[in-house]
C-alpha cells in the first residue's frame, strides 16, 4: 500500500468553522470553570451534525496489535470516510514532529456502510496510537478514534529527553518518573511514591478513582509508559484513575519557587473523556495543628494549576473541542489579585488586568497534532514575579504569579476522570464503555533545593535513642540541621550520619545547593512514646454520645449536651435517630498489644477526629465526601485513652476507623481493642 501524507488541520478546522457550530453555548455558572458544561438550551445547535455512525469491529477498541492489522469497520448512512494516524518523522517527511497519513485514500464504503484497510503497524510509532476514522454525509459526520498499542513499529520519541526545556532555565531537575518499571501506587500513598485518590480528599470522575488491586485496577504499566484504563462494567460506577505526588502526611514531591512542572501524554478524545496534569499548593498537608503557622496558612487559600485538561467528545451535548484543550488558574478560598479582575467596581475595565486563563489549540504549534492524535508534553513554570505556561516548549499563557504560589510548595496531580463534576456527559457505549490514557514521563525542576526528608517522619523514644535518617534528592546538597527548634543556617550542624536522639525535641533542616536558593524546611517531632494507663475495672467496648445539630465543621462537645448515650462495640455510625445533621462522640481506651509506632486511619463522610489521651492524631474535620485521613503515634504496651469525634450533615454518611502497628496489618479496629469504664456506660 501506498501511504499519502494528509495534514488533519483541514479537516478539523473546516468542521470547526461549519455555520453549525457558530452557535453560542450558554454562559456557565461557575466562571473558575469556563468549559465545564451547563446544558445547551433549545436554540443551541453546537454539535448537532455529529452522529455516532462509526463501529469498529477488528481491532478490539485499546486492543494490542503488531504487524500488517486490518481494520474492519462499519458507518451506516455515510457517504465518505477517511481514516487517518499519527506518523513519525521519515525520509519522505521530515518533519520532527511528525506528521499526519491517510491511511487509505482509496477507501470506500459498501452499500450497507462497511469498509476496511490494512494498517501496516509497523511503519507507525511503536507503544500507544490513534487510528481516526472519519465519515459524513450530506447532513451528518462523525468521528471514531480507535486507541491500540502498537507492539511493533518505531520507537520515537519515549522516554524522558535529556534536554533541558526552556521552562526549567537555571533550575535543577528534583524528581522524575519515565514510568519504565512496575509502578508505585497505593491508597494512600503509604509504602509507594503515589497516592491513588486526590490527597486532601475531594474526588471528582464520573467513573470512580479506584485503588490499584483486584479486578478494578485502573493502572498498568507498558513499556516506557504508565497506562490508566477507564472501563465500565455493567451494573457498576466505573472506573479511573489518578496520582497525586504528596500524601496526606506531607510527605512526596513537591517544589517552592522557582519551579517547573512537565508531563507527556496521550489520550483519547470522546463523550466524557476529562484528562488533566495540575498542581496545587500545598496548604496544611503535613502541618500540625500545633504548629504556630497553622491558623494562617489554613487562611491563606490554595493556587489550583491546571496545565491541561482536555474535554472530550464531538456531538450535541458535548465540548466539540477539536484540539483546543483549557488552562486556568484557580484562586481559591482567597481574594483575586488585583491584575485578574476584569473590570473595575465601577463596571470599567481594569488596566492591570491579565487573563488567567486560556484555551490552546494544538493545531496551530509544533506539528499541529491533537492532544487525542499524540503525545504532547504541557508544562507550568512558576516564579516569583510570573507563572508561565507551556504547550510543547512553546511559551503560551503567562500572568503574575499569585501571592500563595509565591509562599507555599506546588504538588502535581496526573488524573483521567471520566465525567464527574465537570458536567460532560458520558457515552463510550461504541467503544465498549473503555478508554485510555497513556503517560509517557513526569518531572519537575527547582531553583531552589527540595527539602530534605526524614525517616521516619516522626520518631519516638522507647527504651532506646530514636534514630533519624535525613537525605534530599538535589544532587550536591548539603543537609544542616538543628535539635533546638531553630532555623538551619548553612553555619549549622552539617548532617553526615543517623542521629540518635534521646531527648524529645524538634529537628529541624534545611538543603543547601550551588546556585540555588534554601530549600524549605523539614521539620521532625521527636517525641517520647506515650506509657499506657491503668484504667480500674474496665469492660468492653466504647461510650457513645449522640448529639443533634447542624454543623459545618465539628462543634466543640465540652459546651453541648448529648441527647442520649449508649455503649458501642466498634467505631460507626450507631445510635443516630435522624440521618442528618447529627453526631457522635466515642470514649473508652484502646489495649495496645507491644511497644511500637501505631498509624490510624478514620475514613469518614462528613468531618472526624481521633484523639489519643488528649492528642490529635487524625484531623479529618469538615464537610466532604467519603475520605480517609491517618495520623501516626508511638505507644507504650497496655492501655490508652481514646477518643473520637463525628459530625453528619446532609447527604451521604460513613465512619470507620482503622489501625496498622508492630504485627497488625492495616485493619478495621476490632470490638476486642475497645474498652471504657463500667460506670460510664449508658450515661
Amino acid at each position: 500500500m501506498t501511504i499519502h501524507m494528509i495534514t488533519g488541520l483541514a479537516l478539523i478546522s473546516a468542521l470547526a468553522s461549519s455555520s453549525l457550530f457558530a452557535q453560542e453555548v450558554p454562559k456557565p455558572a461557575n466562571p473558575e470553570y469556563p468549559d465545564f458544561y451547563t446544558g445547551e438550551n433549545a436554540k443551541s445547535l453546537k454539535g448537532i451534525d455529529f452522529v455516532q455512525s462509526i463501529a469498529v469491529s477488528s481491532p478490539a477498541y485499546c486492543s494490542d496489535i503488531k504487524g500488517d492489522v486490518t481494520v474492519t469497520f462499519k458507518a451506516p448512512n455515510m457517504t465518505e470516510v477517511k481514516a487517518l494516524c499519527w506518523q513519525q518523522p521519515t525520509k519522505e517527511d521530515p518533519n520532527p514532529w511528525g506528521h499526519d497519513v491517510n491511511l487509505a485514500p482509496d477507501l470506500k464504503l459498501d452499500a450497507e456502510g462497511n469498509g476496511s484497510f490494512v494498517f501496516h503497524a509497523d511503519q507507525f510509532p511503536n507503544g500507544p496510537i490513534t487510528i481516526r476514522i472519519y465519515a459524513k454525509n450530506a447532513k451528518k459526520q462523525d468521528i471514531c478514534e480507535l486507541q491500540i498499542y502498537n507492539q511493533g513499529g518505531v520507537v520515537w520519541n519515549q522516554g524522558i529527553p535529556k534536554t533541558q526545556p526552556p521552562g526549567a532555565k537555571g533550575m535543577k531537575l528534583v524528581y522524575e518518573d519515565d514510568f519504565n518499571a512496575p509502578l508505585s501506587i497505593s491508597p494512600d500513598g503509604q509504602n509507594a511514591k503515589y497516592p491513588c485518590h486526590k490527597t486532601g480528599g475531594g474526588d471528582f470522575s464520573g467513573w470512580q478513582f479506584s485503588n490499584p488491586d483486584g479486578d478494578n485496577n485502573p493502572f498498568g504499566q507498558v513499556g516506557t509508559f504508565m497506562r490508566i484504563h477507564a472501563s465500565k462494567k455493567p451494573g457498576t460506577n466505573g472506573r479511573s484513575g489518578i496520582i497525586s505526588s504528596i500524601r496526606q502526611d506531607g510527605s512526596g514531591v513537591s517544589a517552592s519557587v522557582p519551579s517547573y512542572f512537565e508531563c507527556r501524554f496521550i489520550c483519547h478524545s470522546a463523550p466524557g473523556s476529562w484528562p488533566a496534569f495540575w498542581t496545587l499548593t500545598k496548604g496544611t498537608l503535613g502541618m500540625d495543628r500545633n504548629d504556630p503557622a497553622y491558623a494562617a496558612t489554613s487562611k491563606a487559600g490554595c493556587d489550583e494549576l491546571d496545565i491541561i485538561e482536555g474535554y472530550g467528545g464531538y456531538g450535541r451535548g458535548n465540548p466539540n473541542s477539536g484540539g483546543k484543550y483549557c488552562i486556568v488558574t484557580h484562586f481559591w478560598s482567597q481574594p483575586k489579585p488585583d491584575w485578574a479582575v476584569e473590570k473595575g467596581p465601577d463596571g470599567k475595565p481594569n488596566p492591570l488586568y491579565k487573563p488567567s486563563s486560556t484555551t490552546t489549540d494544538t493545531m496551530d504549534k509544533g506539528g499541529k497534532g491533537s492532544w487525542s492524535w499524540t503525545f504532547h508534553t504541557y508544562g507550568v513554570q512558576i516564579t516569583e514575579t510570573d507563572t508561565v505556561y507551556y504547550f510543547d516548549d512553546f511559551e503560551v499563557l503567562r500572568h503574575p504569579t499569585g501571592p500563595v504560589s509565591k509562599s507555599q510548595p506546588a504538588w502535581f496531580l496526573i488524573n483521567y476522570a471520566i465525567g464527574g463534576i465537570s458536567g460532560w456527559k458520558i457515552d463510550m457505549k461504541r467503544y465498549g464503555d473503555q478508554s485510555d490514557m497513556w503517560v509517557d514521563w513526569v518531572r519537575v525542576w527547582s531553583g531552589r533545593a527540595t527539602a530534605p526528608t526524614a525517616t521516619p517522619e516522626r520518631s519516638f523514644i522507647f527504651d532506646k535513642p530514636a534514630e533519624v535518617s535525613l537525605a534530599c534528592v538535589t544532587e550536591g546538597a548539603s543537609i544542616r540541621y538543628t535539635v533546638d527548634g531553630s532555623e538551619p543556617t548553612e553555619k549549622s550542624q552539617p548532617y553526615l550520619k543517623t542521629l540518635l536522639i534521646d531527648k524529645p525535641c524538634m529537628i529541624k533542616a534545611t538543603a543547601f545547593g550551588d546556585g540555588l536558593k534554601p530549600s524549605p524546611v523539614c521539620s521532625v517531632e521527636i517525641a517520647k512514646a506515650r506509657s499506657a494507663e491503668t484504667p480500674v475495672n474496665p469492660v468492653a467496648g466504647l461510650n457513645c454520645s449522640y448529639y443533634e445539630g447542624k454543623w459545618e465543621f465539628l462543634p466543640d462537645f465540652s459546651k453541648l449536651t448529648p441527647v442520649s448515650k449508649q455503649p458501642a462495640n466498634i467505631i460507626e455510625i450507631t445510635g443516630n435517630k435522624r440521618q442528618e445533621n447529627f453526631a457522635l462522640v466515642f470514649d473508652g481506651f484502646i489495649s495496645v498489644p507491644a511497644d511500637g509506632i501505631y498509624t490510624f486511619y478514620t475514613n469518614s463522610d462528613d468531618g472526624s477526629r481521633l484523639l489519643i489521651g488528649t492528642k490529635i492524631v487524625i484531623d479529618n474535620d469538615g464537610g466532604h465526601g467519603e475520605q480517609e485521613r491517618s495520623g501516626t503515634i508511638g505507644l507504650m504496651a497496655g492501655k490508652h485513652a481514646i477518643r473520637v469525634e463525628f459530625f453528619q450533615g446532609s447527604g451521604g454518611k460513613g465512619l470507620s476507623a482503622s489501625w496498622r502497628g508492630p504485627g497488625i496489618n492495616k485493619q478495621t479496629i476490632p470490638a476486642e481493642a475497645f474498652f471504657h469504664l463500667a460506670e460510664e456506660a449508658g450515661k
